[in-house]
């Protein structure tokens, strides 16, 4: 019964050290439970990145595959146009000077 007098009046002495070592315990706690939450967070954000990250890449490789396919169409357009452009220059050249003017439109007056 002493002791529990003894302890009783060092708690009365000392009431601000208690304060503080009980409000250290309660926010070491609490912070130990918020950060598990900060850390899902964490890994959840980190884990959205990583998908983010796959799905520009292969939005990217897509985007290339199709610029490279319209390339080589507009190449071939090219040539086919140099082809269809040849071939009209060598049917102007055998033609003489009155059939030319009649083939592009141009009446003589």
């Amino acid at each position: 019964m002493n002791y529990l007098k003894q302890a009783w009046k060092w708690c009365k002495v000392h009431w601000r050290w208690l304060t503080l070592m009980a409000l250290f315990a309660v926010a070491y706690l609490f912070g130990k439970n918020n950060a598990k939450n900060l850390l899902k967070m964490a890994q959840l954000e980190r884990d959205q990145y990583k998908k983010e990250k796959e799905h520009m890449k292969s939005h990217v490789n897509k985007k290339l595959v199709r610029d490279e396919e319209a390339i080589k169409k507009y190449e071939k357009t090219i040539e086919l146009l140099k082809d269809e452009r040849d071939e009209r220059l060598k049917k102007f050249e055998d033609m003489d000077e009155e059939q030319l003017l009649k083939e592009i439109g141009i009446k003589k007056v």
